[in-house]
């Protein structure tokens, strides 16, 4: 096969891809997210930060934080490799500074985001770190005034492999930083939205050589299409299609809209000649690709659309061929519904497909709505303090816990297989995300992956109604952020 002709060839490629980006400058292109995926450096970076220590100092951090969305370790260690991980980070960072943390978790991420505004207003210095979703949480944040200009802080080094190359790269407004995201919150991991396909239902189907065509490019729209063709079919004969049938194609209705439109090469924002953020959502392109993505999710004689992830139920009963879903659900399940761990058929993991084979790569969204962004509330009175703190617990992450989800969580516990692994290493390297998927100007970024989605219609007329209030949004939001 192909696949296996290659496949050690293309690792090494995706491997160096990946690990060249970190420090590269984001390209025009989507794919500026990165991850890191080879075995971190473990040089004397630590000795390089200041030696000072903090009395015992309580470190308090407020986080979006429960099973299915991790980022605190319990009070011991438990057995779990990821809570250990942590927990040994976290003692380590605890013995080096002379601090102790709190760890203030809520489920809710909006009471992350209701108790940072709210002791903000107050000048209450009441927590030193936060951790919650971009998309329902900073996006609140950063341009309301709540949040500390990370390039103002002396310590964090944004342009280290621990942060996100991209956000330091692409959300700065007028020279100001006010979130990041990175090794340092381990959801941050569990962010990137791929496909997973049912290999005993593709065998019985006589579908073969899936992981082939991601290799040799031919992992397309159209190659989906020619492969779900009829796989769709009323296994109980009450003459209408529901979740007791056979589904060629599952998604969610919402996110799975981004995830294909942005599979596609697509980008609802972009940078002008004079550097400033732009709306993109009215291009001939956009519109083109929204509606190609709508003609596929959209067709229900072909894909099922869930609500509270009815999607992955189908899914993991085996009746459903392709499912586009985010890493977090494979990992740790969604809201009571398992992880993929629990799955008794056998199942790959692959990219969403390309729009041609003229697109060069595959690109992955970056789910923006979990809680991996990471800000520092404006009340922080010290600064120099948190700033190392962060820098070092950041570090320790990338050097210690990321091998531990990477290669074990993800390689080990998640992948069944060899292909499993080379298509996961390809998810991870080829991660994106846009502005407008964190902001949602005026309800556009929404609006588009509804469209793309095939839930809503007319795409080009709906968003004419909202286009004056999506650019007054991004204006004023620039406006505010960079205090101008």
């Amino acid at each position: 096969m192909v696949l296996k002709r290659i496949a050690a060839t293309m690792l090494c490629v995706i491997i160096a891809v990946s690990a060249a980006s970190c420090a590269e400058k984001a390209s025009d292109s989507p794919q500026d997210m990165t991850f890191a995926v080879t075995e971190p450096e473990t040089t004397g970076y630590l000795e390089t930060l200041p030696n000072d220590t903090y009395g015992g100092y309580t470190f308090r951090v407020i986080a979006q934080h429960f099973s299915e969305r991790p980022n605190f370790p319990e009070e011991t260690e438990t057995g779990e490799v990821l809570n250990d991980a942590l927990y040994r980070r976290n003692k380590m960072v605890e013995e080096m500074l002379g601090i102790t943390f709190e760890n203030i978790a809520f489920e809710d991420r909006g009471q992350v985001k209701n108790k940072v505004m709210t002791t903000v207003n107050a000048h209450e210095d009441a927590y030193d770190l936060c951790i919650t979703s971009l998309a329902d949480g900073i996006n609140a944040l950063a341009p309301g005034g709540f949040l500390l200009d990370l390039n103002s802080m002396q310590h964090l080094s944004l342009d280290n492999e621990w942060w996100c190359a991209s956000i330091t790269e692409n959300m700065q407004f007028s020279g100001k930083l006010y979130f990041n995201s990175g090794a340092l919150s381990p959801f941050f991991y569990y962010t990137p939205t791929g496909m997973a396909y049912n290999i005993r239902l593709a065998d019985d189907l006589g579908i073969t050589g899936i992981e082939d065509a991601v290799l040799d490019g031919t992992w397309t729209a159209d190659k989906l299409l020619e492969l779900t063709k009829d796989v769709t079919a009323d296994l109980d004969g009450n003459g209408k299609l529901d979740d007791a049938d056979r589904w060629a194609l599952g998604h969610d209705g919402g996110a799975a809209g981004h995830a294909i439109f942005i599979g596609f090469g697509g980008k609802m924002t972009g940078i002008d000649e004079s550097g400033n953020h732009i709306l993109t959502m009215d291009t001939e392109e956009t519109v083109t690709l929204v509606e190609k993505a709508a003609s596929i999710l959209g067709d229900t004689s072909l894909a099922y659309s869930g609500s509270s992830g009815s999607e992955l139920s189908v899914f993991q009963k085996g009746n459903m061929l392709f499912l586009v879903t985010a890493m977090n659900n494979v990992i740790a399940g969604y809201y009571g519904i398992p992880s993929f761990r629990q799955l008794d058929d056998d199942y790959g993991l692959i990219p969403p497909p390309k729009l041609s084979e003229l697109q060069k790569d595959y690109f992955c969204f970056f789910n923006p709505w979990g809680p991996s962004g990471i800000c520092v509330p404006v009340t922080v009175t010290d600064t120099g303090r948190t700033s190392h703190v962060m820098e070092t617990m950041a570090y320790l992450s990338y050097r210690d816990v990321n091998p531990v989800i990477y290669d074990v969580l993800l390689k080990e516990k998640i992948a069944r297989n060899e292909n499993a692994r080379l298509m996961i290493d390809l998810i991870y390297s080829s991660a994106t995300y846009d502005l407008n998927s964190i902001f949602n100007f005026g309800d556009s970024a929404n609006m588009l992956r509804s469209c793309a989605a095939g839930v809503q219609k007319n795409y080009v007329s709906s968003y004419a109604k909202i286009k004056k209030s999506a650019e007054t949004a991004m204006a004023k939001m620039l406006e505010m952020a960079t205090g101008t």
